[in-house]
C-alpha cells in the first residue's frame, strides 16, 4: 500500500483550486484547506452552544427564553449555555383519520459549565441544585399525518418556571392562557 501523504504535502502550494470566495481569487490547495478548516471550526464552536425552549424541547417557552439555570434576568436576547439536559414524555392518540392528538410533558434547562464562561453563579451547572432548576412544561398538541411528513401544532404551558424564586416556581395558569406558547413545526419533536 503506497502512502502519498508527504508527496501531497510537498506539492500543496502548486495545486490550484477554485476559491471559496466565489472565484474572486485564485488559491492553492493549502489556502483552500486552511479556509475550509477555519470555517468548520467556526461552525463547530457555534454548534457547542444550546438554547432552551422552542418547537422541540421545553415547548412552553419560546426559543432562547429559558435559562441558563435559574437566572431570572430576561434582558438578554439569547439565553444560551454549553450544557443542556432535556427529557420529554408524549402520548399520541388518533382523533379522526390522519388527525392525531397529543398530551406532552417536557423538562430540561441549559447551563454553563464554568463560572469563567458566565458571571452569575445561578447560570452555572451544579450537581447539588440542577434538579431544582429544571423547567416543566405541560401541553396539548395536534398532528396531521400527510403520509410523507407530519405537521404539528403544540400549545405548551409553563408548569414549573426555574427563574421564579424558590417556593413560587409552580407557574401553571399564573399568566392564564396568555402565557401559553404555540409552536408549529414539521416532523415529530423527538
Amino acid at each position: 500500500m503506497a502512502h502519498h501523504f508527504f508527496a501531497l504535502i510537498s506539492r500543496m502550494r502548486y495545486i490550484g483550486r477554485w476559491g471559496l470566495m466565489r472565484n474572486t481569487a485564485q488559491e492553492n490547495l493549502k489556502e483552500h484547506s486552511q479556509s475550509v478548516a477555519m470555517l468548520a471550526h467556526a461552525l463547530g464552536v457555534i454548534n457547542n452552544l444550546y438554547f432552551g425552549g422552542g418547537v422541540n424541547y421545553e415547548r412552553g417557552w419560546r426559543a432562547y427564553e429559558l435559562g441558563p439555570g435559574s437566572v431570572s434576568d430576561k434582558t438578554h436576547t439569547y439565553n444560551i449555555g454549553n450544557l443542556k439536559f432535556t427529557a420529554s414524555l408524549e402520548y399520541r392518540f388518533p382523533l379522526y383519520r390522519s388527525l392525531h392528538g397529543a398530551v406532552f410533558f417536557d423538562t430540561g434547562n441549559v447551563w454553563y459549565t464554568s463560572s469563567k464562561m458566565y458571571s452569575d453563579e445561578r447560570g452555572v451547572f451544579s450537581f447539588d441544585r440542577f434538579y431544582k432548576e429544571l423547567s416543566l412544561t405541560s401541553g396539548l398538541g395536534l398532528r396531521y399525518d400527510f403520509k410523507f411528513f407530519i405537521a404539528r401544532l403544540d400549545m405548551g404551558l409553563k408548569t414549573v418556571d426555574p427563574s421564579l424564586p424558590a417556593g413560587h416556581r409552580w407557574a401553571l395558569f399564573k399568566d392564564g392562557m396568555g402565557g401559553a406558547a404555540f409552536q408549529f413545526a414539521l416532523a415529530y419533536p423527538f
